[in-house]
Parts: C-alpha cells; sequence; structure tokens
C-alpha cells in the first residue's frame, strides 16, 4: 500500500491562497473596530453630557451662583474621580472653587462609565446652565456630543485629543 501525503506545491498554494484572504480581510476588521470604538466613545460622550446637565441641574436648585464657571473645563478622569473626597458641607456656594469641586463631584456620581474614559473637555452654555458640547477620549479614540465624530473625521485628523473633540462639537453645533 502506498502513503500519499501533499506535494510541496500544494502546501506552497493553499498558503498563498490563506495570504491573498488574510491581506484582504485584516484592514476591513480593523476599520469595523476603529468605528466601534469611536461609537462608543460619542455614546460616553452623550452619557457624560446627561451626567453634567443633572449635575448643573442638581447645583442650580441648590442656589449655586453657576454664570461664575467658566465656559470651558478640561479633566482627566483622574482629576474627576479624585472629587469623590469633596464633603459638600465645607462648601461655598459662591465660590467658583468651590463650584467646580462640586462639579465634579456630581459629575462623578451621575457618570458611571468614567472609568473607561481618558480625558474630557465640555463646554457650558452662557449662563452656566447646561453643557452646551462634549468631548471625550475613550482607549485612544475620540468621541464627541451633540455632533459625534464619525469614522472619517477620525481619519481625516493625525492627532486627536478631548479639546480637538470638543472643537470638532462646537464648530458644528448651532444650539
Amino acid at each position: 500500500m502506498k502513503k500519499r501525503g501533499f506535494t510541496l506545491i500544494e502546501v506552497i498554494v493553499v498558503i498563498a491562497i490563506i495570504g491573498v484572504l488574510a491581506a484582504l480581510l485584516v484592514p476591513a476588521m480593523m476599520g469595523y473596530l476603529a468605528k466601534s470604538r469611536i461609537m462608543s466613545a460619542n455614546a460616553a460622550a452623550r452619557d457624560l453630557n446627561t451626567a453634567i446637565s443633572i449635575a448643573l441641574l442638581d447645583m442650580g436648585q441648590q442656589e449655586f451662583e453657576l454664570h461664575k464657571l467658566d465656559p470651558e473645563y478640561s479633566y482627566t478622569i483622574t482629576q474627576i474621580q479624585a472629587a469623590d473626597d469633596v464633603v459638600f458641607s465645607n462648601l461655598n456656594k459662591r465660590s467658583k472653587t468651590d463650584m467646580e469641586k462640586y462639579l465634579l463631584k456630581r459629575i462623578n456620581d451621575y457618570f458611571t462609565s468614567n472609568g473607561a474614559l481618558d480625558s474630557i473637555a465640555f463646554h457650558l452654555d452662557a449662563s452656566g446652565g447646561a453643557s452646551a458640547a462634549i468631548g471625550v477620549m475613550m482607549r485612544g479614540y475620540p468621541g464627541s456630543y451633540p455632533i459625534a465624530i464619525s469614522e472619517d473625521d477620525f481619519h481625516n485628523q493625525d492627532n486627536w485629543d478631548c479639546d480637538e473633540a470638543l472643537q470638532y462639537a462646537l464648530t458644528k453645533y448651532d444650539g
């Protein structure tokens, strides 16, 4: 009985076919990965907007002088999580620094997904009463609200950070 196996030519042809398929499929799969991460960052920006709006509403009901807040803020997630130690009873409702501490504390309380983010930036409306735009970085990918960053926008700019994501949202925001 004679044993029969694959010839060297057959093995090389199979390896070549696998190589061609991999060369075609890997870039397409990487595009899907980037798209899903950008979509996740945009969703986090939308959720962060909700948390900021609730925090500002809470502060307005407690008669904080929100008009004293600066319009733009930029924080790392470490700074927001550090606000967890803020004691409410020691805060001065007229002090801009204390209002910022309280705002960060409330954002940390309301935004439960902050561990996934690297940094955030947000712009408040003129009265300090609502967030007009948000920019975030989530594991190296940008997200923004109310205008979401698209995959094409992501690839058209070399380096993103949360401030650039915020500027993207602000340039297209008409509210």
